[in-house]
């Protein structure tokens, strides 16, 4: 209780130094004419809640079912189909076609926010933008959450080189981009250090190493010297890449101009560090005070309040919402039982929720608007693909790779997905970017996310990535163990039962890759070092590991299946199989 108390003081205070009293700053006085606007608020209140439910129910059926589609019937990304279906049903396309009763679905009357010349810029209610605001801190908590330490320090050097080369190449030539193109926008006065030109090259940072996973993976090849430089870059770059948008968020605000770009810098700098720094010194008090806690989600609760409270904080700091969610997940990922404990309770909510974001998304994409900058979105794509590919790759010529390596690490770090998305948002709320700028952040997205797959897929057909033929430092994995196969429902229990009973095995540490449904094994015992892998594929679980760890491996299993099935009743033991 002693630690509650601390943290709850700490939180307070940093509320205080932090701009708190404009948060709760009162709004101004009302005259008499409220009486007659409140009469006619509560006659619209109802109409305003039908038509809400419509909204978000249509939404949600359309995210789910087109991420569903694409990803089973495509075989793309979920993500994909959420944007696409947002583009179908926005207020741009099919959502403003009136409809009985409730007329357009999506009426641009209900922008959330219109520029002082009348210009729509959130095209869609204030409700439904604030609902996906929420989605992306979640998405963003949990990112930081799923953040590895142990991956991370081990495998700082090359990853460091290889997120520190992409953050640099694709942040210098988006923004050095966006400048050779000023003039045919009409914006001749742009420079280096202009808020749309910076913004587009943060964007084009972001990496959503989770479709890289997912191949690699299929593959056999996650744990191949280039897998795991490219797994620990995309830690180190996303890390890189939300400093880039503390610092620009700080520059593109009112007062962050060239003559003070470094005051502003420092600032956005120090606030981002000083809160990394505070919450990692309060994860373990705050550890302490869940364990306190007994009710049904009570931890996942304050935790993620905690997590919009750092989020608020941050917004009224002039930086991003978002920067405050990856902070608490990153300071909360060091304890990892906590972690795994959050995530597991937090995941029902992110499936439901983060679908709603990366839809609101698509709906904000202006076809006419995108017609004048076409071209820009098609160059500025394919540029974007090559400064990733050159800025991630180049560097691993440094650190034993050979040419074949670092194109497979280069584009292995292509694929821009969900950080790129909720930057591009930003920027348009910001009044940063605008709706022809927002649509060119969506062309990046979809562009490096479709290409990276197939060219990976070839990449991997050839010899060796390591200079010298060095052997992998990580034994090939075959599979040595396959369950019988599942309906995707009942898939999801057996999943959660395996990863769960292994989880509670001391020693142990277990890490989901990308969110694709990839578990890394790993054990403590520094003399007896081995891991292997948990793959949910489409019907089945698999296990991967090498021959030398076969055996510990599948004793492992053996255990965590007879804990695990309690969880579910026709699980049958399966023969060890190997491919």
């Amino acid at each position: 209780m002693r630690s509650f108390l601390r943290i709850a003081v700490i939180i307070c205070l940093v509320m205080l130094v932090f701009g708190a009293p404009g948060i709760f700053a009162s709004e101004p006085g009302h005259g008499d004419g409220d009486g007659v606007a409140a009469e006619h608020h509560d006659a619209n209140i109802v109409h305003q809640m039908m038509l809400l439910a419509f909204q978000l129910g249509v939404i949600i059926i359309s995210a789910k079912l087109c991420g569903e589609l694409f990803s089973r019937v495509f075989r793309m990304p979920a993500v994909l189909g959420e944007l696409a279906a947002g583009l179908v049903i926005g207020p741009y396309a099919l959502g403003a076609v009136a409809l009985p009763v409730i007329g357009p679905l999506f009426p641009l009357t209900q922008a959330a926010q219109t520029a002082a010349d009348g210009t729509v810029i959130v095209p869609v209610s204030g409700i439904i933008y604030g609902i996906s605001t929420v989605a992306s801190i979640l998405l963003l908590f949990l990112a930081g959450l799923e953040t590895d330490f142990r991956q991370f320090m081990k495998y700082a050097g090359p990853g460091g080189l290889v997120g520190l080369g992409g953050v640099l190449g694709a942040f210098v030539t988006g923004d050095l981009l966006t400048l050779a193109f000023a003039d045919v926008l009409g914006h001749p006065e742009w420079t280096f250090m202009s808020g749309v030109p910076m913004f587009l090259g943060t964007i084009s940072v972001a990496t959503s190493v989770g479709i890289t996973a997912r191949v690699l993976s299929e593959k056999g090849k996650l744990d191949t010297p280039e897998g795991v430089t490219i797994l620990s870059g995309a830690v180190i770059d996303d890390v890189l890449g939300i400093i880039v948008l503390a610092v620009v968020i700080g520059l593109a605000k009112p007062g962050g101009t060239e003559v003070h770009w470094s005051a502003v810098a420092g600032k956005a700098l120090g606030i981002f560090i000083v809160a990394t720094v505070v919450m990692i010194a309060l994860a373990k008090p705050m550890k302490r005070m869940f364990s306190w806690f007994k009710g049904d989600g009570v931890v996942s609760g304050v935790a993620f309040g905690i997590a919009l409270i750092l989020a608020g904080i941050m917004e009224s700091a002039n930086l991003a919402m978002i920067i405050g969610a990856y902070v608490s997940g990153l300071a909360l990922a060091k304890e990892q039982d906590l972690a795994h404990r959050l995530d597991r309770q937090l995941r029902p909510m992110y499936n439901v929720l983060v679908p709603v974001f990366f839809c609101t998304m698509g709906m904000l994409v202006s076809f006419a608007a995108m017609k004048e900058t076409l071209v820009f979105g098609l160059v500025f794509s394919l540029v974007a693909v090559v400064a990733k590919v050159v800025g991630c790759g180049l560097p691993t010529l440094l650190v034993r790779f050979n040419m074949r390596g670092a194109l497979r690490v280069g584009f292995g770090m292509l694929p821009r997905g969900e950080v790129a998305l909720i930057v591009a948002g930003v920027g348009l709320t910001q009044q940063v970017i605008q709706s022809d700028m927002f649509g060119v952040a969506i062309m990046m997205t979809l562009i490096t996310t479709v290409l990276a797959p197939p060219i990976l897929v070839k990449l991997f057909e050839g010899g060796s990535g390591v200079r010298g033929a060095v052997e992998p430092t990580v034994a090939h994995r075959e599979v040595v163990w396959a369950s019988k196969e599942f309906m995707p429902v009942r898939l999801a229990t057996v999943v959660e039962g395996i990863i769960g009973a292994i989880r509670e095995r001391e020693g142990y540490d277990v890490t989901e890759i990308g969110g694709g449904g990839i578990y890394l094994v790993s054990s403590h015992d520094a003399a007896d070092e081995f891991d292997f892998q948990v793959v949910r594929t489409e019907d089945r679980v698999e296990v991967h590991a090498s021959a030398e760890d076969e055996d510990r491996a599948l004793g492992l299993l053996s255990g965590a299946l007879q804990k695990a099935r309690s969880l579910w009743e026709d699980l049958a033991e399966q023969a060890p199989v190997t491919s």
